[in-house]
């Protein structure tokens, strides 16, 4: 046997010995032959299905593929609408804090309090509890430090598209693409 046949049927093993006695699965077999069952037992170099006809043995060299039958793929259409739906929402990031590291020191941010209220400034530095913004609307040079607790959100405007824009660019890209390719 070559050594990617070993490895091909090496990972063929992980991926039945993975799965749990019983679930519906199809096997291909090297002669491209379609076979769906339950998961029965397996051995050092063997799988055991249960059909509608009984149950079948298989030799570990005469499979090609196999997949289970209880869950569904989620294809390439299901995340590019995933992906989609989350730039388009804006799903909040993990933490103000972790946001804070992410924006450069010296870039324009807009900081939107607990109370409403909303200032505009650059930010000048991130600490362990909040955050330092250069004020933009009020005299030169004055700094004032937002605790992360007494902030409801931190925004850097950039430059540039929407994320959504982007992401609706992207996909009807790649629908086009797609559709020259398939000869459309």
């Amino acid at each position: 046997m070559l050594p990617r046949d070993l490895e091909r049927q090496s990972t063929l093993i992980e991926k039945i010995g993975s799965f749990p006695t019983g679930v519906p699965v199809e096997l291909t077999t090297t002669a491209r032959r379609r076979i769906q069952g339950r998961l029965g037992f397996t051995t050092d170099d063997t799988v055991h299905i249960t059909t509608g006809n009984g149950e079948t043995v298989w030799m570990f060299d005469e499979i090609r593929s196999v997949r289970r039958l209880d869950r569904r793929g989620f294809g390439v259409v299901h995340r590019l609408l995933a992906l989609l739906l989350a730039t388009v929402c804006g799903l909040p990031a993990a933490d103000l804090r972790s946001k804070a590291l992410d924006i450069p020191n010296g870039a324009k941010v807009e900081v939107q309090t607990r109370s409403g209220e909303k200032l505009k400034g650059l930010l000048r530095a991130v600490a362990e509890e909040g955050i330092t913004v250069e004020l933009v609307s009020s005299q030169p040079g004055a700094q004032r430090v937002f605790a992360f607790d007494e902030m409801k959100s931190l925004k850097y405007p950039r430059n540039g598209l929407h994320p959504g824009i982007v992401a609706a660019l992207t996909i009807g890209a790649l629908m086009g693409i797609s559709g020259l390719i398939g000869g459309g």
